[in-house]
């Protein structure tokens, strides 16, 4: 499955895109520098995470009913992430 980042400046230019193959059900856990080794430090800007598969509004769909961190329900999320994995199978 492919995936992709891409790095936008405040003025709404593309300062930086990469792509890179990622397993159904998969995980990584690393710096940006790892996917883009020459990018300088900056305070703002936006990143976008890409896919092949369809992603829209996933993270809306698991964390948009949180309005309180304190109030957040782990047994929800869990079925709720469930349910968004059964959809992948």
């Amino acid at each position: 499955m492919d995936k992709g980042f891409e790095i936008w400046g405040n003025g709404g230019t593309l300062d930086r895109s990469t792509t890179f193959k990622l397993g159904a059900h998969s995980r990584t856990a690393v710096y940006l520098s790892s996917y883009f080794p020459d990018l300088e430090s900056r305070l703002e800007g936006n990143l976008r995470v890409k896919s092949d598969k369809a992603l829209q509004g996933v993270l809306d769909k698991l964390f948009g009913h949180i309005e309180d961190p304190k109030k957040f329900d782990a047994k929800q999320f869990a079925a709720e992430l469930k349910a968004f994995q059964a959809g992948f199978k």
